[in-house]
């Protein structure tokens, strides 16, 4: 099985981040063009959105690059 950045929740995390940001940086470009302007609500949706794919990327990356498994797999003792 595949660790650190090259597992499925490290790609992940790396791609949401990217994702994150280039959002933030489109909503923050949007924020500046309607200075003196009413702004629309998609503004808020690419900041806000950004910010937050940005830091659920961040700890993917973080689970994906922790030294001991954070997440196990159970196994489950049949009752009968």
């Amino acid at each position: 099985m595949a660790t650190g950045v090259s597992s499925p929740l490290g790609i992940a995390g790396i791609i949401l981040i990217i994702i994150g940001i280039l959002m933030a940086v489109i909503g923050v470009i949007l924020l500046l063009v309607n200075q003196n302007k009413p702004k629309p609500w998609y503004i808020w949706l690419f900041l806000i959105g950004g910010v937050v794919l940005g830091i659920a990327g961040g700890i993917m990356l973080a689970i994906a690059l922790s030294p001991k498994p954070v997440i196990e797999k159970t196994t489950t003792i049949p009752l009968h």
